[in-house]
């Protein structure tokens, strides 16, 4: 009997050892989640205070009117155009839906852009625009899985609504997230 018990604590200090991997490595993704989708620029974080309130204005219900809501940032002074993503590879699937993108310009061009401009209009952002942000009233809403790990879950409870970031902030967020549905060793079920 007592090689019987040995066996067990063993399998049950496998079991511990495993739990506090899956915590680590859930606390490593959220820490780099957290990273990512820090607002760093004055612009960045300026354009985040707009579209929030933006949002505000353009939320019905549990959806979002994005004419509304890009209407509001054009009337902000910021230049903008709707834009629906075509995704180029797996990790961008959750592009596919329409977001809003802004430029950011010189403050002479921008009097002119703006006021030129309408959210439907292709050519709404010019290629003097100093800096280009994705916003996405929609963002976490493109990750919610119905059979999701608890890890994932823990990761997408991070995730903001509203995401406002470059291009470049985005695809590495949607990779990140969509590295983690393939984890399914880190449920703990």
């Amino acid at each position: 009997m007592g090689h019987a018990r040995a066996p067990s604590v063993a399998l049950f200090d496998i079991e511990l050892d495993d739990a506090s991997l899956v915590h680590e490595k859930v606390a490593a993704a959220a820490q780099q989640l957290r990273s990512l989708l820090i607002s760093a620029s004055k612009t960045r974080k300026q354009l985040l205070r707009d579209a929030e309130q933006a949002l505000e204005v353009a939320l019905h219900g549990e959806s979002v009117d994005l004419h509304a809501f890009a209407e509001v940032l054009a009337n902000r002074g910021h230049l903008v155009c709707l834009r629906t993503g075509r995704p180029s590879n797996v990790a961008q699937v959750a592009l596919r839906h329409t977001f809003v993108v802004a430029g950011v310009t010189g403050s002479s061009t921008e009097e002119e852009a703006s006021s030129s401009s309408s959210p439907d209009s292709s050519s709404c952002l010019s290629p003097t625009a100093a800096q280009l942000f994705v916003i996405d009233p929609s963002f976490k809403d493109a990750f919610l899985l119905s059979n999701a790990s608890p890890a994932y879950q823990c990761l997408w409870e991070q995730l903001p609504r509203l995401f406002v970031g470059t291009a470049d902030q985005l695809v590495t967020v949607v990779e990140l997230m969509c590295s983690q549905v393939g984890r399914r060793s880190w449920c703990t079920s």
